[in-house]
This record gives structure tokens, C-alpha cells and sequence, in this order.
């Protein structure tokens, strides 16, 4: 009789020592897995294999994406197409890339071409300079837009995997406080979203931005509810700035607040980019890291506070992926959020 009382204790005590962890095992868990991710496109990537590529999805699958953000076609004078441009070296893999996330039924959005060089422009030049750097900006844009439809037509001519383009400059709060500015910028932005728009009606068109406080929570709020009122943009994406040590979850969730009272315009949509990084410094160079599980599960739960959309992170292939952050803090990362999303507890 002793020995079934002692079971029966055993018992007990198990159910209670998993009934204490199990609500915390829960809140460590974000409301809901990431649907979509970022990912940037470099050279490196033009020596994929079939099999790489294969590797690559499956690992984002695993982590429940299905959606990616590539987030530019060319960088400077790089393009990872048969580009048209003159000034253009061909690192052409983006066939392949749109061939394998097909094949893995992934969506992409795809991004325009990156100037390393937009930063520079901004700062307090005259207007007419940044008119006429706005102005090549369109050239540019326009000259290879047809090459990059091209690859399109080939790999997804019904378009179940191209559902979209994201237009690569990002949109801070510090460089277009003027209203003068902001004219200029909704101006390029129109002409771009408008030509995205006519040739391919049937696309979404996405952008981000973020915040340092250099904008009143109001102020930003308001700059955001005419970027896309006066374009053809239908999503804007702002970055929560966490990783980038431009923000606190403090000092976000002010902006957070004022950007879900904007009446978004129908069609259109706000949604959130959260950091998976932290920055390392190391003397005059930094690199990135992955964050802290704990810290990105506040960011991951704010975004679902705040906005019913799409969540997106930036980004899994560098922060999740086992192997890609020094320390091997990736590694450990990918297995706590796999257990997350892979567990009842989680929501």
C-alpha cells in the first residue's frame, strides 16, 4: 500500500511541477510565428547549388515562413539578373532563386535596386540636388524594369510566387521632416508606385521605415498617412529599430500607438519588421549577432498587438539559421523558436 501512495505522490508532484512551468514555458512564447522574412541577396549566393537552395527553403519552412521580402535585385552596379544597363555586372542567380522558392511554394516580394550611396544624398543638400539625385533615381529605375519583368514572365508567368515588389530606400524620420521634402519624396515615390502599379496591377508594393525621435510620435504618424494616401504604395513596413539601437520597446510604443489610430486608406496596410539582431561593436567595424530570445519575444509581441498583418522579421537566413551568428547563439535560437512554434503552449 506504501509503495501505490508513494506513486501516487510522484504522480502528483509531476503534475504540479509541470502545471508551475508550463504558463512560463507559454509566456516565453510569442502569440503567433512569423509568417515572412527579409532576405539580402549578395554575391555569395550566385554559387547556390540546387541543393543549397533546397536546403535554404527548408530551413525557413521549418521556422514557419512562407513568405520572403529579397531585399534588393541589384546593389550598385551589381545586379543578380541579365540586366540591360550598361553599368551593370550580371551575378544572374536570381532565376534560380525564384525556380526554388516555386518549387518550395514560398511568396516573394521583390526588391528594387539599392544605392549604397541614398544615406549621403539626403543630408542638408540644396533641393535641386536632391531633385536631380530623385530624378536619376527614376531613370535608373525605369531603364531596368523591363530585364527584370522578363525573368518573371519566365519563371512565374501565372504568378503565384511573385506577389510583389519592395522599393529598397528607407524611409527615416530625421532626413524628410520638411513639408517641402516630403513633397519631393512623395513625388519620386509616386512616379515609382505608379509605374510598379500599371505594369503589374495585380502586385503589392511595400516599403519600410524607422524611427530614431527625430519625429514627434504624431508627426511620424501623420508623414506615413500621406506617403500612402499620395502613392501607390500598399504597405508600409516600420522597423522596429530595437536591434539597430535606434529604439527602445519603451520609447516605440508611443509611435506603435499613434500608427494603429492612422485610418489606413482601403487596400493599403501598416505592419511591423522585427530585429532579430544586435549590433556587435568591434572598434570601428560592427557586425550583427542574434538578439536574445526573451528581448525579440517582446518585439515579436508587440507587433501583434499593434497591427493585424503580416509579421515579418529581419531576418531568419542571417539570425536563425544555424551557424550564422558568431558564439553560435543562432544555433540555440533556432531550437527555442522551433519549440515554440512546433509546442501546444504555444498561441
Amino acid at each position: 500500500m506504501r509503495q501505490v501512495y508513494n506513486i501516487i505522490l510522484i504522480i502528483c508532484l509531476n503534475l504540479l511541477f509541470f502545471s508551475l512551468i508550463q504558463p512560463v514555458y507559454a509566456h516565453e512564447c510569442q502569440p503567433r510565428a512569423a509568417e515572412r522574412t527579409f532576405f539580402q541577396p549578395w554575391e555569395k549566393y550566385n554559387s547556390y547549388t540546387p541543393e543549397d537552395w533546397h536546403l535554404f527553403w527548408d530551413q525557413l519552412d521549418q521556422l514557419g515562413f512562407s513568405q520572403i521580402i529579397v531585399q534588393w535585385t541589384s546593389w550598385d552596379d551589381v545586379s543578380f539578373y541579365q540586366d540591360t544597363r550598361v553599368s551593370q555586372q550580371h551575378r544572374p542567380y536570381l532565376r534560380a532563386l525564384l525556380q526554388s522558392a516555386k518549387s518550395a511554394g514560398f511568396s516573394v516580394w521583390l526588391g528594387l535596386h539599392y544605392d549604397p550611396d541614398f544615406w549621403k544624398q539626403l543630408p542638408p543638400h540644396a533641393d535641386e540636388q536632391l531633385d536631380n539625385y530623385l530624378n536619376r533615381r527614376i531613370a535608373f529605375f525605369n531603364q531596368g524594369m523591363e530585364a527584370l519583368l522578363d525573368v518573371i514572365r519566365e519563371i512565374d508567368p501565372s504568378g503565384e510566387t511573385v506577389k510583389g515588389w519592395y522599393i529598397s530606400d528607407e524611409i527615416d524620420d530625421l532626413n524628410w521632416q520638411s513639408a517641402a521634402k516630403q513633397e519631393k519624396l512623395f513625388h519620386y515615390l509616386q512616379s515609382i508606385s505608379s509605374t510598379l502599379f500599371t505594369l503589374t496591377p495585380d502586385k503589392e508594393i511595400l516599403i519600410s521605415g524607422f524611427v530614431s525621435g527625430a519625429m514627434s510620435p504624431e508627426k511620424w504618424a501623420a508623414f506615413i498617412n500621406q506617403l500612402l494616401l499620395q502613392t501607390h504604395i500598399t504597405t508600409f513596413l516600420l522597423q522596429d529599430g530595437i536591434g539597430a539601437e535606434k529604439m527602445t520597446v519603451a520609447a516605440l510604443i508611443p509611435y506603435l500607438k499613434e500608427l494603429s489610430k492612422v485610418p489606413v486608406p482601403a487596400g493599403k496596410q501598416l505592419a511591423m519588421i522585427v530585429e532579430l539582431f544586435d549590433i556587435a561593436h568591434e572598434q570601428e567595424h560592427f557586425t550583427t549577432i542574434s538578439a536574445n530570445f526573451i528581448r525579440v519575444n517582446k518585439q515579436l509581441q508587440l507587433a501583434r498587438r499593434y497591427f493585424d498583418s503580416t509579421l515579418t522579421v529581419f531576418s531568419a537566413p542571417d539570425h536563425l539559421f544555424p551557424g550564422k551568428s558568431s558564439h553560435d547563439l543562432s544555433s540555440r535560437w533556432m531550437n527555442r523558436y522551433q519549440q515554440c512554434i512546433h509546442t501546444k503552449p504555444f498561441l
